[in-house]
């Protein structure tokens, strides 16, 4: 009928610039997955990331319990840190966007978390941007971003901004091995940031 249904979670989401984003919805069976730069819904914390029921729980809340927490007040972080990219393979959720830890981990722009658990994966790689004329005389870095996320067969591709990967020269796109833990010598050197990925 086109009508609009009862189905309304209450989210908040706030960035630095006070603006409210969702970035994407991902549908798995029943539960859908939501990112942006949400900081609670239905009243509980839930930073970055989160799941939902597609219908109502007799708690009255749409909200499961997978509770990643992508920023810990512990590490010292903006809790203005956002979520900008997803994707799953199996029991792996894959996350990018513009953070440095995720929970009390060190994750600089790509995290992993288990689907069932919410844990946090020890697959870890080291994303850094270069130096640009912000850093020298502002003191400002440009942060790595991931904003695109696939995974095709075993292999994860990742966009963003950024220019090495594990010390390898990779200008905005990269991908990874992911039966062996391993970057891919796949390089096409972007030239400008990427922005999504399908």
């Amino acid at each position: 009928s086109g009508a609009v249904t009862s189905w309304a979670p209450s989210l908040v989401l706030r960035d630095i610039n006070n603006a409210e984003v969702v970035y994407g919805l991902y549908l798995s069976d029943t539960t859908l997955y939501v990112w942006g730069n949400i900081r609670s819904i239905d009243g509980y914390s839930r930073m970055g990331v989160a799941s939902l029921y597609t219908t109502p729980q007799p708690s009255g809340s749409y909200l499961t319990r997978w509770n990643p927490q992508s920023n810990s007040w512990l590490t010292g972080e903006s809790p203005d840190v956002h979520i900008s990219s997803f994707a799953m393979k199996g029991d792996s959720v894959f996350l990018g966007g513009n953070f440095v830890h995720f929970g009390f981990y060190k994750r600089i722009g790509l995290a992993i978390v288990s689907k069932s658990t919410g844990v946090v994966l020890p697959w870890s790689h080291n994303f850094t941007k270069a130096q640009t004329i912000n850093d020298i005389f502002f003191h400002f870095p440009d942060p790595v971003q991931v904003n695109g996320l696939a995974v095709s067969g075993n292999t994860l591709y990742v966009g963003g901004a950024f220019d090495t990967v594990d010390t390898e020269e990779r200008h905005n796109l990269a991908a990874f091995d992911l039966t062996k833990d391993t970057l891919s010598k796949w390089s096409p050197q972007a030239s400008d940031v990427v922005n999504s990925m399908n």
